[in-house]
């Protein structure tokens, strides 16, 4: 069965919004006040967004020195430098893991996933004798006798 034509509506033709033609004055007058009225509105808009994002800033250097004060003690800084270690650590055996699946789905070479392979395994082993070597020293300052 052959589908009916569909009907073309016309294009109505695209009116200037200001007149031209000085006939009919109102209109413009009417847009000019609209025109004036949008305008005023966004600049009232614009001047509580900037306040608010002062507001939000002044908040975000508040949050950021606060934690600066807290991440002072040595403790806490070897720490956090231990939780982004594992964190990186982490990343790279999620990429050699799709690196391991794009090889069984033969898109992916096995020299690429031999050195990724060795690239984890000397983070993890890098990672694993410090936090150890660490960890020792930690219980040799406990038990110092003062």
């Amino acid at each position: 069965m052959i589908s009916p034509i569909p009907q073309v509506t016309p294009q109505l033709p695209l009116l200037p919004l200001v007149n031209e033609s000085k006939d009919n004055p109102s209109f413009s007058g009417l847009y000019a006040a609209v025109l004036q009225d949008t305008t005023e509105k966004i600049q009232r808009k614009k001047v509580e967004l900037d306040q608010k994002v002062a507001q939000l800033n002044t908040i975000k250097k508040d949050k950021i020195e606060q934690e600066q004060v807290m991440e002072n003690s040595p403790f806490s800084m070897i720490f956090a430098g231990f939780v982004r270690a594992l964190d990186d650590v982490s990343k790279m055996e999620h990429k050699t893991n799709d690196l391991i699946q794009r090889y069984v789905d033969r898109k992916a070479s096995v020299e690429e996933v031999t050195m990724a392979t060795a690239q984890l395994n000397v983070s993890i082993t890098l990672l694993s004798t410090v936090m150890s070597s660490l960890s020792q020293s930690f219980k040799e300052l406990q038990n110092l006798q003062v």
